[in-house]
């Protein structure tokens, strides 16, 4: 019986072991033999932002924000929910179509941040801001030094440029606006790994209108951009009222 016993503790001590080397081993290997890997879907910052065309692509993306409509978050599209934000609180505007419960809410001026409509315009801002500052810092003058683009093509990544910083100041403008004192982060604050925090409404409107006054002479000239994206005006660029 002992013997027996001794043969089952000497098999058992012998698997322990084997198991126990597989575990070592395993541990000096990685996945694959290249640790400095890139991301496996195909398209990186390097890939996109290597042509006039992807940064156009990704200009377009934070256009597409404004109008961009979730599934499934009870969302109509920033336009719609910024619209009833503006209007359904008024006289302007009276609505007997109450199927979601939203309209009466406004009407009622009873609105908070439970409010789908609400919480959607702030979520939406900050996902404009977010692509827009990711555009910035791509297209900074040095990453376009970087890339190799001649000076034509040079030229146009620069008015996407202020294109995307006129689209992140209307978005800070909106968030101004109806939320106060938002989360405040820029190209600059991200580069030097600052934490957003939020921002005084007058520091905010004092940022949003050097930006406008700055990218003025910047966006392309008229008739040299697609219909209906920024261009140049006679009269300035657009500018909040509300502070």
């Amino acid at each position: 019986m002992s013997e027996k016993l001794f043969t089952m503790r000497k098999r058992s001590n012998k698997l322990s072991l084997f198991v126990l080397t597989g575990c070592l081993l395993t541990g000096l290997f990685s996945c694959t033999k290249d640790l400095d890997k890139q991301p496996t879907n195909g398209v990186t910052t390097a890939i996109q932002y290597e042509t006039v065309a992807g940064y156009k692509q990704s200009l377009a993306t934070i256009y597409g924000s404004l109008v961009y409509t979730p599934t499934s978050t009870g969302s109509n599209g920033f336009l719609r929910d910024y619209w009833n934000m503006q209007e359904y609180p008024t006289d302007e505007a009276v609505s007997t179509w109450n199927d979601d419960g939203n309209v009466a809410i406004y009407h009622q001026l009873s609105w908070s941040a439970d409010l789908p409509a609400v919480a959607m315009v702030y979520t939406d801002m900050m996902n404009t801001i977010t692509l827009a500052n990711s555009f910035i810092i791509e297209s900074a003058d040095t990453k376009i030094e970087a890339r190799g683009f001649d000076q034509a093509a040079a030229d146009s990544v620069k008015e996407f440029r202020a294109e995307a910083r006129f689209m992140r100041a209307y978005a800070y403008s909106v968030l101004m606006d109806t939320y106060g004192n938002p989360p405040f982060a820029t190209d600059t604050t991200l580069a030097a790994g600052a934490t957003p925090k939020q921002i005084d409404r007058k520091d905010l409107f004092n940022f949003i209108e050097s930006e406008l006054m700055d990218i003025a002479g910047k966006l392309p000239t008229p008739g040299t951009n697609e219909w209906d994206a920024l261009i140049k005006g006679p009269t300035g660029p657009y500018f909040p009222e509300s502070i």
